[in-house]
């Protein structure tokens, strides 16, 4: 009867069900899009914490349990304590302390040796077990400073080599600052290999996602608004993520056209001689170099971090050969739109000669093109 009493404790096992609010909160955090690392940490530090409480209850059970079989010899632990007549805490207590002391190997318990065989089978049991709480706490442990924030890790690691490198190559210290400064606000102190993650995933799942984090800037360009869905996922396929520090210069002027960019988030200063323009979220500048080969007559500077998307000319190219008629249209939109420009900068030279204040541009694109070499040798399509 006192070894069935014995077996209840086993039912205790059902505290071990804390691990399930781990995988909860894993799957509530994945609907609800929450950041519950740090909960899930806690439950996952609880439930080790638990299975080591059980460990040290049955060790301890265990320990009163083996002179309770043998109606308390009177060289056991229980008679030496004094312990006959205490209330059932005390003994809890003193099964608990006996258990420990064997577990974490500091001493035989609160007084002497084992006194015959069982005895030290006990303590030799409470050691092995303690011997494995030891290595599950430090396997554990180990895997959970493993899985917490491993993308900060990696950056951090990133960064590390980064600084080695700069020091081993003696760069200057301004340098070294916009570097760093750099790669914090282009990966935000996490490292993630988008091309990596994109790469395994299936074609339409990777329209998804750039069609949620792009769609609404192509549809901003007149350029693309209304085409073809299957024409605006290819193009999104070509999208090329960039940032851009304070005070970079992302367009040099007279430098060839080669690719547009689409405004994220940030500020851009458009500027020549005559003009100067400020571009912000959801805006987009160099839209006609996709479709010409002039160079740029206006500067454009970042006026605060800025995060852009990139179109080149070549990925731009390699879409339209796939989509003859969008590709018609929008060199006949080119068109009209040359014409557009071309008034607008005459317009503007004309009242320039009467007023010699500064002008402002009407359209985003007059940084593209110089108007004044514009000619049907600019186009490297053919128009049939």
């Amino acid at each position: 009867m006192r070894i069935l009493m014995f077996a209840r404790i086993l039912s205790l096992i059902r505290l071990l069900r804390v691990s399930r609010l781990v995988r909860f909160f894993s799957e509530f955090e994945q609907m609800t899009n929450a950041n519950l690392e740090g909960l899930r940490m806690f439950f996952r530090i609880l439930s080790l914490f638990m299975m080591m409480f059980i460990l040290c209850h049955w060790n301890g059970c265990l320990q009163y349990f083996v002179p309770l079989l043998g109606n308390f010899p009177s060289d056991c632990w229980v008679q030496r304590e004094q312990l006959m007549n205490a209330t059932t805490g005390e003994k809890y207590t003193f099964g608990i302390f006996r258990a420990l002391s064997h577990m974490i190997g500091i001493s035989y318990g609160s007084e002497g040796p084992p006194t015959d065989e069982v005895e030290l089978w006990i303590v030799m049991t409470s050691m092995v077990s303690g011997a494995l709480m030891y290595t599950v706490m430090v396997a554990n442990a180990a895997a959970m400073m493993t899985n917490v924030d491993a993308p900060a890790k990696v950056y951090k690691n990133k960064l590390n080599h980064l600084e080695d490198y700069m020091g081993f190559r003696k760069l200057p210290k301004e340098l070294r600052a916009r570097i760093t400064d750099y790669y914090q606000a282009r990966y935000g102190g996490k490292w993630f290999d988008e091309k990596e993650i994109l790469s395994l995933l299936s074609k339409s799942l990777k329209e998804e996602i750039l069609n949620v984090l792009c769609a609404s800037m192509l549809e901003s360009t007149p350029m693309f608004r209304g085409r073809d869905p299957s024409f605006i996922n290819a193009i999104l396929l070509q999208l090329r993520y960039e940032v851009f520090l304070e005070g970079d210069i992302i367009v040099q002027q007279t430098a060839p056209g080669d690719r547009m960019y689409f405004i994220e988030h940030g500020q851009v200063l458009v500027a020549t001689d005559s003009f100067k323009k400020e571009l912000c979220d959801g805006d987009y500048f160099g839209e006609v170099c996709l479709l010409t080969k002039g160079k740029r007559v206006a500067s454009v500077t970042a006026l605060s971090i800025c995060h852009l998307f990139s179109l080149s000319v070549d990925s731009f190219n390699v879409v339209l050969t796939c989509f003859p008629d969008v590709r018609k249209d929008i060199l006949c939109t080119a068109l009209e739109r040359q014409k557009d420009l071309l008034d607008a900068k005459l317009g503007a030279l004309a009242k320039s000669e009467n007023s010699p204040t500064e002008e402002k541009p009407t359209t985003s694109g007059l940084n593209d093109y110089n108007l004044e070499q514009a000619s049907d040798a600019d186009y490297d399509y053919d128009m049939n």
